[in-house]
Order: C-alpha cells, then structure tokens, then sequence
C-alpha cells in the first residue's frame, strides 16, 4: 500500500491547518504518482525566453525525467521535441547553441530546427525508409511572458 491509497483529510479551517507529513515530500511512490498524476500533465517551466532570442537558438533541458530540446525556428517559431535521435537514440543537443542543425555525434543525423529529419548518412539505398518518417518527436512548448512552458501530454 502507497501513502497515495491512504488519503489524509484537511481540516475546513484554516486556523487548524498544518502542513504536510514528511513522508508527502519524501516517498519515491508519492512522488511518482505526483509525476503521472500532476506533472505529467501540466506545463512545466523549461526555460527563459532571453535563451531562445534569435532565430537558431535551441537550449536541451530536462522535463519529468525526459530530455528535450527547445528551438528558435528559422521561421521564427518556438518548439520543442524529445532530445533524442530517431536512429541510435543519441541526443541532438547537449548544450544550449545557435545553429541552423541538430546533429546526433552517433552516426550524424542532422535534423532542422522544425524537427524534421535533413541527412542521415548511410540510409540512400535503404529499401522503404522515408526521412518523414524520422523525424523528432515533438512536445507541446507555449510562451508565457518571459518564460517557456512545455506539456508532455499530448491531452492536456
């Protein structure tokens, strides 16, 4: 039984209220119930938007758990994806840049700043295989104020 199955009442006035028991910040089964049951489906501060200014900035973070890549595009748009290449899962980003590519160190698959795939050595002569089928995977990114929020769920 997880602490998520025994729920605890709060009292109806504030004059009698108090704060959470430590276990609430400290079980590792609280925690992932608060991350499939909150986290996972609400925006997530991610990054400011003075780091994505220009046309070309892109800046890797970390979201729940999960590596993402936020874009300047050349179009001048914002997105996001999963910082992860579509071949040998290798990150396209390690460190925040301005460039007008993604490149995986792996095997160098390149990809635009709008996440689809552009070059991928190798794969010319590969029987049935489409770049358009390749490319990163994309995350929900809005602007709020000087802030850039992302959504992992596709539902929220």
């Amino acid at each position: 039984m997880t602490m998520t199955d025994r729920p605890i009442s709060a009292p109806a006035l504030l004059s009698r209220a108090a704060t959470l028991p430590s276990r609430f910040y400290l079980d590792a089964d609280i925690l992932e119930a608060e991350k499939d049951r909150i986290f996972g489906r609400t925006w997530q501060l991610a990054a400011r938007t003075d780091e994505l200014q220009r046309i070309g900035d892109f800046v890797p973070v970390t979201v729940m758990d999960e590596p993402i890549v936020i874009t300047h595009g050349l179009d001048g748009e914002l997105r996001g994806f999963y910082n992860v290449c579509r071949h040998r899962a290798g990150q396209v980003a390690l460190s925040k840049g301005n460039r007008k590519s993604l490149q995986c160190r792996y095997h160098g698959w390149t990809y635009g700043l709008d996440g689809l795939l552009r070059a991928c050595p190798e794969m010319e002569d590969t029987e049935d295989f489409r770049k358009e089928d390749f490319g990163l995977i994309p995350v929900r990114v809005e602007r709020w104020g000087p802030f850039v929020f992302v959504n992992l769920s596709a539902d929220a």
